[in-house]
């Protein structure tokens, strides 16, 4: 009957709400979920409170990061080239390929799937664009797309995923941001329409160069069409370009060396053996576990608006913590250390 504020800090945490929720008369409206697509289920399915908070933390996120923009008075630019649905999506590739300035030589240089994602995040990242990473259930969201007139992007990746799958998403994200057509958050993975089949095209283009992916089939000798390709084959190939099955079971389709709906089985199969692990080795320091959360570019950004005073370090606590432990006793990153990493940096 009444509760004290020891006890009302465990309901914030709970609901995922703040405290001073509890002390309004009315329950605030929130604006309802747009355009959500995940990934697909026979029947449909109900999306779990874990991915439901992370969709609202991103969300939070993005308006706190346009709050601070005004605040600063600084802004990023967005840098990013622009599609058309009709277009191909193999040269949309191309042309975003050189903007994105990732070459085959700096493919041939990574020693991991992690060493992948993290160059391909940064150069995205380069161009403006915010990348958000967020733990979710695999199998219920992969990532989801955010963008405001032309002034204003960000990608959320889940983190959950193989580092080579994270690849694939930024990818694909990355070509919705594009498109520019839906303003409001977009969760996606393989929801069955044109444009995410064009998507998953345009990244596996960006991903898997056709020139490269050529020459590669014809040194190993499977430049041939096949009803079905193995497993073992498809793993192999995606080593070389540090990605998914995936993408090379998408490349050979789009490239009619494989049949219409080969990937869509490939998919299926995987699914119904997946099982969800509970990581993919994130690194457990809270200021790596911090900046693999918001991104170097975000987090280095919220750190100088800490450091010029124009915003207080409890503030940024609350928006940059829940980056570590259990789900039973989630915790907040301190203001003091909030102050020590923007000093350090």
């Amino acid at each position: 009957e009444r509760p004290d504020i020891s006890f009302l800090r465990q309901l914030s945490l709970l609901y995922d709400c703040t405290l001073s929720y509890f002390f309004l008369d009315v329950p605030p409206k929130e604006a309802p979920q747009r355009e959500l697509r995940t990934v697909a289920r026979v029947g449909g399915f109900e999306l779990s409170r874990e991915t439901k908070i992370a969709l609202r933390e991103f969300r939070r996120l993005i308006r706190f990061t346009r709050i601070l923009q005004e605040t600063t008075k600084t802004s990023i630019t967005v840098n990013i080239g622009q599609a058309h649905a009709e277009e191909n999506p193999e040269k949309v590739a191309e042309r975003e390929s050189t903007r994105l300035g990732i070459t085959r030589h700096t493919r041939q240089t990574w020693l991991s799937g992690e060493h992948a994602y993290q160059t391909w995040r940064r150069s995205i990242e380069n161009l403006g664009v915010f990348v958000v990473s967020l733990q979710m259930p695999v199998l219920e969201c992969r990532g989801a797309a955010f963008t405001e007139n032309s002034n204003f992007a960000a990608i959320l990746v889940n983190r959950s995923d193989a580092a080579v799958a994270r690849c694939f998403t930024l990818l694909h994200e990355y070509y919705h941001l594009l498109l520019r057509s839906n303003p409001e958050l977009a969760v996606c993975d393989q929801f069955p329409s044109d444009i995410e089949t064009f998507a998953n095209r345009f990244a596996t283009s960006v991903l898997v160069p056709s020139d490269e992916f050529f020459k590669l089939l014809l040194d190993k000798k499977l430049y041939e069409y096949r009803e079905w390709w193995p497993d073992r084959i498809l793993t192999d190939l995606a080593k070389v370009f540090r990605v998914s099955r995936d993408v090379i079971a998408i490349r050979l389709e789009s490239l009619a060396l494989a049949p219409p709906g080969f990937y869509q089985s490939k998919r299926e199969h995987w699914d119904s053996i997946f099982r969800p692990s509970k990581g993919y080795g994130i690194p457990r320091r809270k200021e790596i576990l911090a900046q693999e959360k918001l991104g170097p570019r975000l987090f280095d950004y919220i750190l100088n608006a800490v450091r010029n005073k124009d915003v207080a370090p409890m503030d940024v606590a609350l928006y940059i913590g829940k980056v570590g432990g259990s789900k039973d006793r989630p915790w907040l990153v301190k203001a003091k250390e909030v102050e020590n990493w923007s000093e350090e940096r």
